[in-house]
């Protein structure tokens, strides 16, 4: 029901409140039943590469999440998956490789929770890209992926009724959830001009009224800060909060330090990442 809701509210705020789609939009193929494949549901996930992956989840078991489950290889964690709600994860994976230089520390990708991911990947194709096929993931779900403007990955996913994730439906919901929602992420970009332009005329993201540095994922209410940045791979997360003091207070609690501004509270995970706190759904 939640979800739900929050999808109709998305569609409607989507209609009143943000810009046009891109011009990439103009035509649109749409799926069997008549429905746009446009729309997600929102953000699936944010995925970061950790040091010390021990140190990472004690810090995001202080933020109240829970591990839903992991992959691993003989018998080593290779991904744990946090969980912020039935929709949403955090995924952090170790450094694992004998090149750290291979594997950056932060933000790793972003991934989109989409209705139809065959119409979706198919209306991609239409418009010149070049996503790779379609394939059941690991975890039991639909999953393609994407280059980025600066050669990021993006994934899409499509959650199955079989997949890990649906099978952990009402579970692992921490009761000390410091939020239920993460509701936005904030990406630096070494081109920020050629990163927005790709976002709305490739893949047909809106931006906020009045903040053309905001996009806006197509069918939610989610969002996405690009901003220029000369190789800052900190990941940046946003979470919706009812209160920000109290947050901040609970948090002072669990032992974690807190950057306060008026807006919003902030913490660092033990690589750099931060997770930032605001009760009004905006990215500054």
């Amino acid at each position: 029901m939640r979800n739900g809701l929050r999808m109709r509210v998305g569609l409607v705020l989507g209609a009143l409140m943000f810009t046009g789609w891109g011009p990439a939009w103009a035509q649109v193929v749409t799926t069997p039943d008549g429905s746009d494949p446009r729309p997600f549901v929102g953000l699936a996930h944010t995925a970061i590469r950790v040091k010390d992956i021990a140190a990472s989840q004690a810090f995001y078991e202080k933020l109240g999440l829970e591990k839903a489950f992991s992959a691993e290889k003989n018998g080593v964690v290779t991904q744990a998956f946090y969980k912020i709600n039935d929709r949403e994860f955090l995924e952090i994976y170790p450094q694992l490789g004998a090149d750290p230089a291979k594997e950056p520390i932060g933000f790793m990708h972003l991934c989109f929770d989409g209705k139809d991911l065959e119409a979706l990947h198919t209306h991609y194709l239409n418009e010149g890209l070049q996503p790779i096929a379609v394939r059941k993931a690991g975890m039991g779900n639909l999953l393609f992926t994407l280059r980025g403007p600066e050669g990021q990955n993006i994934e899409y996913t499509q959650y199955m009724p079989d997949s890990k994730h649906t099978l952990d439906k009402g579970q692992h919901l921490g009761a000390n959830r410091i939020s239920e929602e993460m509701y936005g992420v904030a990406l630096g970009m070494r081109d920020l001009p050629s990163a927005m332009k790709f976002y709305k005329e490739q893949l047909g993201f809106g931006t906020l009224a009045g903040r053309a540095d905001v996009l806006v994922i197509p069918g939610s209410t989610q969002e996405i800060y690009l901003f220029s940045s000369d190789g800052d791979v900190r990941s940046r997360t946003y979470f919706l909060v009812q209160d920000v003091g109290k947050a901040a207070g609970e948090l002072k609690q669990r032992g974690l330090a807190v950057k306060r501004s008026k807006r919003e509270a902030t913490v660092t995970d033990p690589d750099g990442n931060l997770v930032v706190m605001r009760a009004d759904r905006s990215i500054p």
